[in-house]
């Protein structure tokens, strides 16, 4: 009879104690995604914040390419202008006694199509630049948001495996405690007393 007594002593401090650890898987399972989570909406965040920088900068790359186009139009046109402008000019002078006399100086107009054609190229070769410098900080961009798009597959995959591995340490518990009745109708049965 004793040893009846503590079989059942025993089959109940298990299942006592199996009911304890379940209820922790639950409340760590719980705990787990909810950090995840937590850390996965910041993640979002972040990465609608860099994706919309992104978008940004791509309206200003399109901005700027439209005035480059414009720029190199302007250049072409200066440099057509500077071709069609001789370097110098004719004077033609005559005297009180009816004398003619002719020179030639520098054309005026030359200076300042040069001038013209300089400044188009220089707004050329600034937009360029600054277009150049836009596309590297827009490749920044890509590799931060692919960086951020990496860190949220890590979250969700750490998830799924931390949940995954409690579901399984669960169904073992679950099993257990499965077991653990099977033995009390056992008992029961077999050695005629009820638990």
């Amino acid at each position: 009879m004793r040893r009846s007594f503590a079989s059942k002593s025993t089959i109940n401090d298990f299942i006592s104690k199996n009911d304890e650890v379940v209820r922790d898987l639950d409340n760590f399972k719980t705990i787990a995604n909810n950090v995840v989570d937590d850390l996965l909406f910041e993640v979002d965040k972040k990465y609608q914040k860099v994706s919309d920088v992104k978008d940004k900068l791509d309206r200003l790359i399109s901005q700027a390419e439209d005035k480059l186009s414009r720029a190199e139009s302007n250049l072409s046109a200066a440099v057509s202008q500077n071709a069609a402008t001789p370097s110098t000019i004719t004077v033609t002078k005559t005297d009180s006694q009816g004398n003619t006399t002719t020179s030639t100086k520098p054309n005026p107009q030359k200076a300042a199509s040069q001038a013209n054609m300089a400044n188009a190229s220089s707004a050329v070769s600034n937009i360029r630049s600054i277009i150049s410098n836009m596309r590297s900080y827009k490749n920044n961009l890509q590799q931060a948001l692919n960086s951020l798009c990496s860190m949220k597959n890590n979250l969700n995959s750490l998830k799924y495996n931390s949940l995954d591995n409690c579901r399984k340490i669960y169904d073992m518990a679950n099993k257990a405690s499965s077991q653990a009745k099977k033995a009390e109708e056992a008992v029961e049965k077999y050695l005629g007393f009820n638990i």
